[in-house]
């Protein structure tokens, strides 16, 4: 059943808009700088990332709102985020948790690397066309940072759990170099996804048993 209002979440705050018997809103959200949005319909998400004094035309379709189109200046900003977006689905899918077990620390760092790499030269590629602003590229590198990082832990837990005790110092210093304490990230899905795996690990490590040896 498809509803008739849709939720736009922005830094912790959640607005319910009201949809037109034909489908169609007008929106007027006032910002003085440019930040990320999301958008809630039927369960699905659609990341956002919208300019100031931009004028947006936004089409949906309810079944599959990743497949949207945009008009306006923030549309290069909207599909390049929602192309990441398609592309981390698919990086989950050819690579499950219960496939970790086949690979080995090295080997799945150095192919997370890769992931994290393309990812900044698509960011780069599209801000020639694009001229995307500082802001935006700087949070972009961030959330391809938090988000390995995530995959990262997630690798980690699943070894444990197959029972390889030791991974790569690598993958420990990767995660250990992320920044946890930027308030400009505060509000960001990954970031928060991140910071709480990162805090549970890091009790988990604290709780876990360990050997003493004592010499008198």
């Amino acid at each position: 059943m498809q509803r008739d209002f849709f939720v736009l979440k922005h830094e912790g705050r959640t607005d319910t808009v009201k949809l037109s018997g034909e489908g169609k809103f007008d929106l007027l959200i006032e910002q003085n700088s440019a930040n990320y949005f999301v958008l809630e319909y039927n369960r699905q998400n659609l990341p956002l990332y919208l300019l100031p004094a931009d004028d947006v035309v936004l089409n949906a379709s309810g079944v599959n709102i990743t497949d949207a189109t945009f008009t306006g200046s923030s549309a290069p900003y909207c599909m390049h985020i929602i192309q990441r977006m398609k592309d981390d689905r698919a990086f989950s899918a050819a690579y499950p948790s219960y496939k970790f077990a086949s690979l080995t620390g090295e080997r799945f760092l150095a192919l997370r690397d890769s992931v994290k790499n393309a990812r900044i030269a698509a960011l780069r590629a599209n801000d020639k066309t694009s001229h995307f602003i500082s802001p935006f590229k700087e949070a972009e590198e961030k959330i391809y940072s938090y988000q390995m990082g995530l995959d990262l832990i997630n690798f980690k837990n699943q070894a444990t759990k197959s029972g390889m005790n030791v991974t790569p110092v690598s993958i420990d210093r990767f995660i250990d170099g992320i920044d946890l304490n930027d308030e400009t990230m505060a509000y960001d899905p990954s970031y928060k996804t991140f910071a709480l795996n990162r805090s549970e690990e890091h009790t988990s490590e604290l709780q876990s048993p360990c050997n003493l040896v004592c010499r008198l």
